[in-house]
């Protein structure tokens, strides 16, 4: 019996089994690659700085978690772009939006905070045209409440009140009243006229008598000490000794008594020349300062042609019964003292410019003058002008190298 034996072909599989098999996995890797394509397409890819380590890009709902990435054995892993150089800039200043990461310096330690950052509206300070912030135009958060307007100062009631305490004998408490009222700068011309007036008239007994006001805070009494001179006294209260002896009825400077009580008064005074009001307003303390108190005024008569330099003076020396010399350049003789045709009367007070047109200048002083006339007007050659009787005053009030004159317009 014979037996058949099967013939093999080259290929142990059908022609049909084998295209079968092909398109199987074809089709397996077609899926595959569609369901790699549709993971990745919901989480767009880092940009990673690579020199600095330091995300440059937004993460889109950072808090939602990423899916692990599927290995295809069939691909090749990609490898990393070599990092390139480091290039450092100044950064820009941008507003952060919500679930977004805050660019950092490049220092890794900078911290980086995926979490939402609340972004409040904030107003840039202006720049100037040279990059500089305006620090004077920046507006602060919370504006401090602005102080409230002081009432204007009722003239007739400060004076009223003043009055009445003259009437008691209050002379301090009304001359207080009085000066804070002008210190305050909201008198009317003719109401600063009238309160000094009434401070002068005080002032009469407070100051130039013989009277002590020991509680005078100007002043008050001195009690002499063994080895006192009163020249010492007047130097320690910057007032010239002069002041002192006509203060306390004193025919001799060292007629002092051990014990004795001497009215006083605290220099220096100091002097300030409208030059449109033609007057010499004296002051104890800062002319106009918070620690002044008005005196008294005198007229005066001013340089020819405006020629009285405004600024601010020092007293250089004083002379009693001064000689006359002629200005450099002006001809005339030298009048001696006593003479009917010395033009300084009979008081000189030097005058040394310190600031303003007074620098630099020469020859000017305050004086008498044979010319009552001429007070009041433009008459002189620069110099400040007083009435006889009133230099006398002056002489003996303003301190040598203490008391300043200022000229105003």
């Amino acid at each position: 019996m014979e037996v058949l034996v099967p013939r093999f072909s080259k290929y142990p599989f059908s022609r049909t089994v084998v295209s079968a098999l092909v398109v199987a996995v074809a089709a397996g890797a077609a899926y595959e690659f569609h369901r790699q394509k549709t993971s990745n397409a919901s989480v767009p890819p880092l940009q990673m700085s690579v020199a600095s380590s330091t995300v440059s890009g937004p993460i889109a709902n950072a808090s939602a978690p990423i899916p692990p990435k599927p290995t295809i054995a069939a691909t090749p892993a990609v490898a990393p772009p070599a990092p390139g150089p480091l290039i450092t800039q100044t950064p820009e200043v941008r507003r952060v939006a919500s679930n977004a990461l805050r660019p950092g310096p490049a220092s890794p330690a900078y911290p980086v905070s995926a979490s939402p950052v609340s972004a409040s509206p904030v107003s840039a300070p202006p720049v100037t045209a040279g990059g500089a912030v305006s620090v004077n135009s920046v507006t602060p958060a919370t504006a401090a409440p602005a102080s409230p307007a002081q009432p204007p100062v009722n003239s007739a009631t400060v004076l009223t009140d003043a009055a009445a305490r003259v009437s008691t004998g209050d002379l301090l408490g009304a001359r207080s009243m009085l000066n804070t009222a002008l210190l305050s700068g909201k008198l009317s011309a003719a109401d600063t006229e009238s309160v000094k007036k009434q401070i002068s008239e005080i002032n009469k007994t407070v100051i130039f008598s013989a009277k002590q006001f020991p509680k005078d805070p100007l002043g008050g009494t001195y009690t002499v000490k063994a080895g006192d001179h009163l020249s010492s006294i007047g130097t320690a209260h910057q007032v010239p000794y002069e002041l002192l002896m006509q203060l306390n009825g004193l025919a001799n400077a060292k007629m002092l008594r051990y014990g004795q009580n001497l009215k006083i008064i605290n220099g220096p005074f100091h002097i300030v020349i409208s030059k449109s009001k033609f007057t010499m307003d004296v002051y104890l303390g800062s002319p106009g300062g918070a620690d002044s108190m008005y005196v008294t005024s005198y007229p005066v008569g001013l340089g020819t042609d405006n020629s009285t330099p405004t600024g601010t003076w020092s007293i250089k020396n004083k002379v009693p019964h001064p000689t006359y010399f002629p200005p450099e350049g002006h001809a005339g003789a030298v009048l001696e003292p006593g003479d009917p045709k010395n033009p300084l009367g009979d008081y000189w007070l030097g005058l040394e410019g310190t600031d303003g047109q007074a620098v630099g200048q020469k020859s000017y002083g305050i004086h008498g003058t044979i010319d009552p006339s001429s007070i009041g007007k433009q008459s002189s050659m620069g110099c400040i002008r007083l009435r006889n009787e009133d230099v006398a005053m002056v002489y003996k009030m303003l301190f040598t190298g203490k008391s300043i004159v200022i000229v105003k317009d």
